[in-house]
């Protein structure tokens, strides 16, 4: 897609603050319209999805910082969902434009008594329009049978929040 970019910036706040251009192992594909949020238990940068200029995306990276003006290592994660009990391979319907934010408040997983911090997706769209869902996402250190890694599992939400994208969400 041409004009779109890859490249990753880190935040210095130090000196008076200023952003830094990272050299980059591996990564996302050029796109717009991701969301990316920093995993603070993990220590870890989580990205999901995108519009790459001919299709919507629902891929799930995750980025570890080696430091301000270093390398960032991106590992593109293979996920799961966690559903009405059962585990399968996958991730959310692609979307761009969505909303995330990670939180440190203890999520209590359906069909577990697991709680951990996580992070909450909502919204985006597709080409199929403004989508209205809601996923959190975990990593679970190999539980429910399955290989550690990230979970998304789908949630309903109390409320009448309308499909939307390109939101905000904070924590």
């Amino acid at each position: 897609a041409s004009g779109y970019l890859n490249d990753t910036w880190i935040w210095n706040p130090g000196a008076g603050g200023a952003w830094t251009k990272s050299t980059k192992v591996g990564g996302p594909s050029a796109r717009i319209d991701a969301v990316m949020v920093w995993y603070a238990t993990r220590s870890v940068l989580v990205l999901f999805g995108g519009f790459d200029g001919t299709n919507y995306l629902n891929d799930t990276w995750e980025g570890t910082v080696n430091g301000p003006g270093t390398a960032v290592t991106w590992v593109q994660q293979s996920t799961y969902i966690l559903s009405g009990g059962s585990v399968s391979a996958g991730g959310p319907p692609v979307r761009s434009g969505a909303c995330m934010v990670y939180t440190a408040t203890p999520y209590q997983y359906p069909d577990s008594s697991y709680t951990a911090s996580h992070v909450l997706l909502f919204g985006g769209q597709n080409a199929g329009g403004y989508l209205g869902d809601n996923y959190t996402l975990t990593y679970f250190p190999g539980i429910f049978g399955s290989p550690a890694g990230y979970f998304w599992i789908p949630i309903s939400s109390p409320g009448s929040i309308t499909a939307r994208a390109n939101g905000v969400m904070t924590y």
